[in-house]
């Protein structure tokens, strides 16, 4: 299988004082993230009864986030650039395994829901400065999902990610997701 997720938004933060300056400082982040994966699903058929097939899968995982982080206060700026903007860069990726179940309602209608292990290998770059490192994240991921013809569906559901980087940090995502897909069965 083969996914690929993007998505935009902003983050307001307020400092509080004497984190940056002597007094209250708020910004506003532009921040992008995309996410790739490329993942085999195992049915382990023996263990199937009429309400769960579960499975196991294997693969590798990115995911990148580009983060604008402005201040809000006017006349004030970041001393690593000298502009009231810093850029951040963060890029996760790593092989992931994990365990799954799939759970058909009817013909047509279902659930799946999986959880990950990440083992990632991150960097970040800032203005000035490039930070590697290595960390174990991971993911839960719930997903409905309806049969439209044989192989064709459609599916919405929900993500959280936390993704970890060693001195790179870690950064945790929820999200909302909807596709739709096709399933080959060898």
């Amino acid at each position: 299988m083969v996914t690929g997720r993007s998505g935009k938004g902003d983050e307001h933060l307020t400092y509080a004082p004497g984190v940056i300056n002597a007094m209250s400082l708020s910004t506003t982040s532009k921040i992008k993230q995309t996410d790739s994966e490329y993942i085999l699903r195992y049915l382990v058929r023996p263990l199937s009864s009429r309400v769960v097939t579960p499975y196991v899968l294997a693969g590798y995982t990115g995911t990148k986030l580009n983060q604008d982080e402005t201040l809000d206060n006017p006349g004030f700026f970041w001393t690593v650039n000298g502009t009231p903007t810093r850029h951040f860069k963060y890029d996760y990726k790593g092989p992931l395994v994990g365990l799954g179940g799939i759970f058909p309602f009817s013909e047509k209608f279902g659930a799946r829901v999986d959880g990950r292990v990440k083992f990632y290998k991150a960097t970040l770059e800032r203005d000035t400065s490039k930070i590697d490192g290595t960390g174990t994240g991971y993911d839960f991921v719930a997903t409905g999902y309806y049969n439209i013809t044989q192989g064709l569906n459609l599916q919405a559901g929900y993500k959280y990610t936390k993704l970890a980087g060693g001195d790179v940090g870690w950064l945790q995502r929820n999200g909302v997701f909807a596709m739709l897909g096709y399933t080959h069965r060898f």
